[in-house]
């Protein structure tokens, strides 16, 4: 989880400096690299392993993720994209 982890920080470390397109960038490879990995993860992927975490980390990670991509059309809210990051890296906490 900590390649997910890093971005994620990484994606909001830019939220909050004001480049959110750095961020919405960032975002965007944090979606793509758990998808190919859960694609491509056989067997051991979370997705396989443990469905319902897997659920909860998607969710979380949709949740951070989407209005940092959207910030074309909608300005995100900073307490909403501090809120779901934080409760995205407590949903990486538990497939550690």
């Amino acid at each position: 989880m900590g390649a997910y982890r890093a971005l994620a920080q990484h994606a909001y470390f830019e939220f909050q400096k004001g480049d959110v397109a750095a961020a919405a960038q960032l975002a965007r490879s944090l979606e793509r690299l758990w998808d190919k990995a859960e694609d491509y993860g056989g067997d051991t992927a979370l997705k396989k392993t443990h469905p319902d975490l897997f659920e909860e980390i998607d969710k979380a990670m949709d949740d951070f993720v989407l209005p940092l991509e959207q910030y074309k059309t909608k300005a995100p809210e900073a307490s909403k994209v501090k809120a779901a990051f934080n409760a995205y890296l407590e949903k990486l906490k538990l497939a550690d």
